[in-house]
């Protein structure tokens, strides 16, 4: 099975290290792992964002003919 290094993914195994990294006490780390996983959600939100865009231009240029 092929893994998946997207920014979402990224973020969820960040928050998923930091969730354990509390447990055990160590905060300095879990913070660390947070902070990672709010710039991964951050970068997934701008591709998210072009995504969204992009799709709109091209339904745009689908639905109104031109002339």
């Amino acid at each position: 099975m092929e893994v998946m290094e997207g920014p979402l993914n990224l973020a969820h195994q960040q928050s998923r290290r930091a969730d354990r990294l509390l447990a055990a006490g160590k905060y300095e780390e879990a913070i660390s792992c947070h902070k990672k996983a709010a710039a991964y959600l951050s970068e997934a939100m701008k591709n998210g964002a072009s995504l969204f865009h992009i799709s709109l231009k091209k339904l745009k240029h689908l639905s109104c003919p031109e002339g």
